[in-house]
């Protein structure tokens, strides 16, 4: 009577232990895995990492000499200035850069302003074939322009010699306003024509 009164708890007590063990095998399997999984993210990305985000390369930027041409205060001497622009080796963007250093440069001692202030370029296009630069700029090469011949002279002057001794490339140059010929900068030298850089004095 005793002994058939103890089996049932003997057997309630092995399926307990053995169900308990079981569950640490289980959770200890599932910790390896996960201790597993997480050493391989500290190099290669495992199953549980997301993967990093591509870095991206930006182009680094070089630097080029230039020349700028100022006119002096008296008379019609011209002096150079030089200068190091930002550069990444592409021709028309060296064009844009420079002729934006031109057109942004306070004169040096002794030179005078010849370029109007607000000034800048829009974009610039070169055909290489060719040799002709075509040049953009803003409104303000002729809605800031003081007039008279002289002036506009000197603006285009200081304009074509850095032209010619930055980008002896460039055979031919047209100019353009917001995107089209202007007959002239103030009502004075004529525009709307090409310029020969190398043979403007």
């Amino acid at each position: 009577m005793s002994t058939s009164g103890r089996q049932p708890d003997r057997v309630v007590g092995r399926g307990f232990w053995w169900s308990l063990a079981l569950l640490i095998a289980v959770l200890g399997a599932a910790a390896g895995f996960l201790g597993w999984s997480l050493s391989r993210g500290a190099g290669d990305t495992g199953p549980l990492l997301p993967a990093a985000p591509p870095t991206e390369t930006k182009e680094l930027a070089g630097t080029r000499s230039a020349l700028l041409y100022h006119l002096r205060n008296h008379g019609d001497d011209l002096m150079v200035e030089g200068r190091q622009i930002p550069s990444r080796d592409r021709f028309e963007e060296d064009l844009q850069a420079v002729l934006e250093a031109l057109l942004s440069a306070a004169p040096p001692p002794g030179a005078v302003r010849t370029m109007p202030v607000g000034c800048r370029v829009n974009t610039v296009f070169f055909d290489a074939d060719r040799g002709h630069a075509v040049i953009d700029f803003s409104a303000e090469l002729v809605t800031g322009h003081p007039g008279g011949v002289a002036a506009e002279q000197a603006t285009l002057t200081v304009l074509m010699r850095t032209i010619a001794a930055n980008f002896p490339q460039i055979h031919y140059c047209s100019l353009l306003v917001d995107g089209a010929q202007v007959e002239t900068l103030a009502g004075h030298v004529r525009t709307d024509r090409r310029f020969v850089p190398t043979r403007w004095h």
